[in-house]
Parts: C-alpha cells; sequence; structure tokens
C-alpha cells in the first residue's frame, strides 16, 4: 500500500514538473509543416501527416486548446489560411480545426482517381528518376489502399510490375532516357525494382550521364548533342547514327510486344 502511494506520489510530481516547465512545441526535425493537397513527390496526404502529427505529440500531456494550437503551429500555406478563417473560440479545439482541413484536403482518394494521376505522371524538369520513380511507387500503393474489394486489391498488385515499369518508361521526361529505360526493360524482364535499380546505377554512372544522344520521334533526324565516352570519340558520327538508328529498329520489333501488353493493362483497370 504505502509502495502504491509512492508511485502515485511520484506521478503526480513528474506531472507538476512536466506542467512547470511548459510545452515547448514538437522538435524541427519530429514534423515538417502541412501545406495541403500534396504538390510535390513525398509530400504528405492530410491522413498522414495527422498520423505523425499524433505521433509526435503523443509524448505530451498537452491540453485540447494546447494540442490546436501545436496543430495550428504546424500549417503554412493554403491550409493555415483555411484554418485562420475560423472563429477564434473554434481554432481552440483540435477536433474542429481537423474538421475544417477535412474538408478541403482530406477528401477521400477514390482507385479510379488515383489511377487517372497515375498513368498521367510524367518527370517534371529538375525532378530526377529516383525522385520520379518514387512517386509511382507512392501512388501504386495509394490505389491498392483505396481498393474496395479484396479482388481489386489483388489485381492491382499482380499488375504492379507492368503498371509501373510501363509508366516509368513512358513518363521520362527526355525522348533518348525512354528510349534506355525500354531497352533496360526488354533487357531484364524482371521486376519493376529490378528495372529501376539497373536505371538508377546506369545514370548515375558519370560516363553515361555525360553521353546525351537524342533521337527525335517520328522518324525526325538524330542529333548528337554531347558525347563523353572517349571510345566514341574515335567513331565517325555517321558510325554513331547507324549503329543508333539499328539499334531502335531492333527495339520496335520489341516494343510491339509490349504495346499489346499495355492495351491489356489498360483494359483491365477499366474494368476494375
Amino acid at each position: 500500500m504505502a509502495e502504491e502511494n509512492q508511485n502515485d506520489n511520484m506521478e503526480a510530481m513528474a506531472q507538476f514538473f512536466r506542467r512547470a516547465m511548459g510545452f515547448q512545441g514538437i522538435p524541427t526535425n519530429k514534423l515538417i509543416k502541412f501545406r495541403g493537397s500534396p504538390q510535390r513527390p513525398g509530400e504528405p496526404t492530410l491522413a498522414e501527416w495527422l498520423d505523425e502529427f499524433r505521433e509526435a505529440i503523443s509524448g505530451y500531456e498537452l491540453s485540447d486548446k494546447e494540442k490546436a494550437k501545436t496543430l495550428i503551429d504546424h500549417l503554412v500555406g493554403p491550409a493555415k489560411e483555411e484554418v485562420l478563417c475560423l472563429p477564434e473560440k473554434d481554432r481552440e479545439s483540435e477536433s474542429t480545426v481537423i474538421e475544417a482541413l477535412q474538408l478541403c484536403f482530406g477528401l477521400e482518394d477514390s482507385m479510379q482517381s488515383l489511377g487517372t494521376v497515375f498513368h498521367n505522371a510524367h518527370q517534371k524538369e529538375g525532378e530526377s528518376l529516383a525522385d520520379f520513380s518514387r512517386q509511382l511507387l507512392r501512388l501504386h500503393s495509394r490505389m491498392v489502399a483505396a481498393a474496395k474489394t479484396d479482388a481489386d486489391s489483388k489485381a492491382l498488385k499482380q499488375l504492379r510490375d507492368r503498371a509501373l515499369k510501363d509508366q516509368f518508361c513512358r513518363g521520362a521526361r527526355e525522348p533518348w532516357v525512354r528510349r534506355e529505360l525500354r531497352r533496360i526493360d526488354l533487357a531484364t524482364k524482371g521486376t519493376f525494382d529490378d528495372v529501376r535499380k539497373e536505371a538508377l546505377l546506369l545514370f548515375n554512372d558519370p560516363e553515361t550521364v555525360g553521353r546525351r544522344v537524342r533521337i527525335r520521334e517520328l522518324g525526325q533526324d538524330v542529333t548528337q548533342v554531347s558525347v563523353d565516352n572517349a571510345a566514341l570519340h574515335k567513331e565517325s558520327s555517321y558510325d554513331v547514327l547507324a549503329r543508333e538508328l539499328a539499334e531502335t529498329r531492333k527495339e520496335l520489333q520489341s516494343l510491339k510486344v509490349v504495346a499489346t501488353e499495355v492495351q491489356d493493362l489498360k483494359r483491365l483497370v477499366k474494368e476494375l
């Protein structure tokens, strides 16, 4: 009995000191600020960010008013502007603040809407292939999570590698990069993770990155932009052009099979 009282006293004393010291805020390295709907790769959805927020404050004994203030302090841009439109009293309630955010930024993603975003995803200017591929992986994971039935989820998982590889190859910004990615896909015949690994190794190689051979689409002229490989310097422009055209013709034959697979994939996605 005395031991229980001693433990209760120690807990009460600990709470007293925590209150006396006051809440100094969440360390900046534990929680990023929420701006609104994701615009760039890696930005969290509202649901993801709220999970991180709750985890970050779980170690503190905060009142509802303190939770609301801390939450608002970690909002910026459109998200903060939306919350500041609330009456001052409502801004002191964590649940009311969250409801306001969910109304504007927490609309539930459907598998169909995410599928549209996925199949229209393209590498942006200044975005690396690593970032672009992570964006595709994240979108596909959200599609699986948004599936309403086990059958839909199973179908998405079965089509995962083909869907990711196709969009990775098709969504690259530069034509010559798209061609190289397709070549890697055809050569490896593995999973998306295999293709991604080979691609990142290839384009992170300084000797490979220095080589910039751009092939104009629709059968236009092939223009050599830059060639850093010493062996290629010894070859004439005609030899380089002839070899690239020969490789392209060979790959086009293989792409016919891939095109058929893509059409099958689109049909299956529409049927989901």
